[in-house]
């Protein structure tokens, strides 16, 4: 557990921090409550730590993605893009639509983690966003943003809550997100964001997830 608080929490592994977490629990509930090691992790508090409980968390997001992402069931295809991008749809079991894109980016995984990372410069990239807008930065890895602007139906915006997956070792990363109602401010009070401005509808992303695989140790 040490290892997982002091190595790969930090360095964003959740993968492997979740996996180690989940063994340990397992080998600690196999030994019983009178293992002299049980009695000792469980007064020192350590599975009950922030850091631990949030790793617990992360985890099965990080599988659920990658299972959908993995999976070829369901997919529907679109159509291709010019530079070959091929887009999927499917409706999961709870109605959601979803679309997947899959196609090759020319850079390195520092260059995509990038234009992720800096989401406030969206309006200065794409031409249908107006406005773009960090509103909290947690750490390299993980971001809250905002940005919008007109579509033919009106105004619309969107605020993403964000964090990556570092698990290159085994040959990718992944950013997993989603839309946030609300979040907490500097005192650490969760605080909802203010209504979307007149006119503007503000969309609901349920699930955000992008899977990226470098294609050799010198990719671009």
């Amino acid at each position: 557990l040490e290892k997982v608080t002091e190595e790969m929490i930090p360095e964003f592994k959740w993968i492997d921090a979740g996996r180690s977490i989940t063994g340990c629990k397992n080998a600690l509930d196999a030994a019983g409550p009178q293992n002299s090691v049980v009695k000792r992790v469980m007064k020192e508090g350590v599975l009950e730590s922030f850091e631990v409980t949030d790793a617990l968390r992360r985890y099965p997001k990080t599988l659920k993605a990658l299972s959908l992402l993995d999976k070829d069931d369901g997919w529907k295809f679109y159509k291709q893009g010019p530079t070959g991008t091929k887009v999927y749809s499917m409706y999961d079991d709870k109605g959601h639509f979803w679309i997947k894109v899959d196609g090759i980016f020319k850079g390195t995984p520092t260059t995509c983690t990038s234009i992720w990372k800096e989401g406030d410069l969206f309006d200065q990239w794409f031409p249908s966003v107006t406005w773009s807008k960090m509103l909290k930065k947690e750490s390299d890895a993980e971001i809250v943003f905002t940005y919008g602007g007109n579509n033919p139906v009106g105004k619309s915006e969107s605020i993403l809550h964000g964090w990556g997956v570092n698990h290159l070792q085994e040959g990718f990363f992944l950013i997993l997100g989603g839309s946030v109602k609300g979040w907490p401010g500097e005192d650490g009070e969760y605080k909802e964001f203010p209504k979307p401005p007149f006119r503007t509808m503000r969309n609901w992303v349920h699930d955000l997830s992008i899977l990226v695989e470098p294609l050799g140790a010198n990719a671009e």
